[in-house]
């Protein structure tokens, strides 16, 4: 008995943070303001983390792993900034 309530309460979190993650996702892609200020934070974390992985001489498949990182990022922003805007985005000052 403590067995099935145990699985049964794993799979109701699951279930929650999978639907949590899924709202989440659809409010990122209807708030472009708050994607791009998530995407320009992870630019900053993600240059910082390449500075100190130089600076601190870390190997070779870190460094290139977190540039990878790096550019992928900095490809999503582009892809935002390609996007047209909406009319009421470009009237505000």
């Amino acid at each position: 008995m403590i067995e099935s309530s145990v699985i049964l309460f794993v799979m109701l979190v699951a279930g929650a943070l999978f639907i949590g993650s899924r709202l989440m996702a659809q409010n990122a892609r209807r708030d472009p303001v708050a994607l791009r200020a998530r995407l320009h934070e992870s630019l900053a974390w993600h240059e910082e983390r390449l500075r100190l992985a130089k600076e601190k001489n870390w190997d070779y498949d870190m460094v290139s792993r977190i540039a990878g990182e790096l550019a992928e990022t900095q490809a999503q922003l582009a892809r935002l900034n390609a996007r047209p805007q909406p009319a009421a985005a470009r009237e505000r000052p």
